[in-house]
Formats: C-alpha cells, sequence, structure tokens
C-alpha cells in the first residue's frame, strides 16, 4: 500500500505487533489504533519515517 497515507485500525484486539508498518505503507502520515490492548511495541509507529500523528487506544503515542 505505497499511496497509503492515513489508516484507523478498530477492534483489533487480537493484533499485536505493529513492526512492519513502515514497510507496508511507507508513506503513511496519519494512524489511529482502538481496542487493541495487545500491542505493547511501538516501534514500527516511532520509528516509521513519515509518520506525523498516531494514536493508539487513546494515547498519543507520535505526533
Amino acid at each position: 500500500m505505497p499511496k497509503l497515507r492515513e489508516l484507523g485500525i478498530h477492534r483489533s484486539r487480537n493484533m499485536e505487533d505493529l513492526s512492519l508498518l513502515p514497510k507496508i505503507a511507507p508513506k503513511l502520515k496519519k494512524l489511529f489504533v482502538t481496542t487493541s490492548k495487545k500491542v505493547t511495541d511501538f516501534t514500527g509507529i516511532v520509528d516509521h519515517p513519515s509518520i506525523e500523528l498516531a494514536v493508539v487506544d487513546g494515547k498519543k503515542i507520535k505526533g
């Protein structure tokens, strides 16, 4: 998804990992994730070169 700029992931309660996000969506600017309590490693978000705003379960991770 090289042209994806904004992504919302909702009710993904079994999702644990976002580390491949930079490879899957290299031009992503905004990410919103809800109901994903198992995500504990945010390196895929923090190290993403183009993300300007990232919110996971109401917590601002980047931006």
